[in-house]
């Protein structure tokens, strides 16, 4: 008689269930609109490089780079108008840009960075409209895993802003870069950008100043009232100069 042996069990050891991917956001926002790769060389031929900063990885990296001469493309005229087909950088700008929520939350006047005026306001009035929850502390964990950075000292102390996110230029969205698993990193307010010298420098185009020729009175006048080094703002003021311009000579 032939003995049968018992059945083989399975080695669990040797095949396991692959991982599954930890959700990075709890939010229910669409996903943000591709980007062509024309648009993003068109992007980086539209720069200029403000400030480079070099931080250990558990520092906040200001480095801040201008993003305000990217012109809109013809795909721009079609952005979504409901709430609910916002992505989260599209709910941002919309609230942003609406002056009934300005008790709430509304734009400094440089247009590079805003601030949240009234968190319980915020709380109650804007978040149930645009995510449909109450609680401000969700709304912060979603800024830090979209790369909003928090300016720590000065006038803009408490404000909230990103490079890509500009006064009078929505399209810029379309750029942002994915949501990051979020990390508490150490604050550098030394390298804080220093958005009212920005706005000197490079402002935005609905400023009213967006034209104008920069004269040695005119940075001396601003000097004086600012408290700045003349030479800080002319270096500035050369290292701003778009990449454009340097490639016609």
């Amino acid at each position: 008689m032939t003995k049968t042996g018992n059945p083989k069990k399975k080695d669990s050891s040797s095949k396991k269930d692959p991982p599954k991917k930890r959700k990075t956001s709890p939010s229910s926002d669409p996903p943000a609109a591709s980007v062509s790769p024309a648009h993003t060389t068109n992007l980086t031929l539209n720069t200029r490089v403000i400030q480079m900063v070099r931080t250990p990885h558990t520092i906040v990296n200001h480095s801040y780079v201008d993003y305000s001469l990217v012109p809109p493309g013809p795909e721009d005229n079609n952005k979504p108008k409901q709430i609910q087909d916002m992505d989260f950088h599209q709910k941002l700008y919309s609230m942003l840009s609406r002056e009934d929520l300005t008790h709430a939350i509304r734009w400094l006047p440089h247009g590079r960075a805003f601030r949240i005026e009234v968190p319980s306001r915020f709380e109650k009035v804007v978040c149930p409209e645009y995510f449909g929850h109450k609680r401000y502390s969700s709304f912060l964990y979603q800024l830090g895993l979209h790369g909003y950075k928090t300016i720590s000292s000065g006038k803009d102390r408490g404000a909230f802003y990103s490079p890509l996110l500009l006064r009078g230029l929505p399209h810029l969205t379309k750029y942002m870069p994915n949501p990051k698993e979020f990390r508490h990193l150490v604050q550098d307010p030394d390298n804080e950008p220093d958005f009212y010298l920005i706005q000197f420098i490079a402002p935005l185009p609905d400023d009213e100043h967006f034209k104008r020729d920069l004269t040695l009175e005119s940075i001396l006048k601003f000097c004086q009232a600012n408290g700045r080094s003349a030479r800080h703002v002319m270096k500035q003021l050369q290292a701003a100069k778009p990449e454009d311009d340097e490639g016609e000579h």
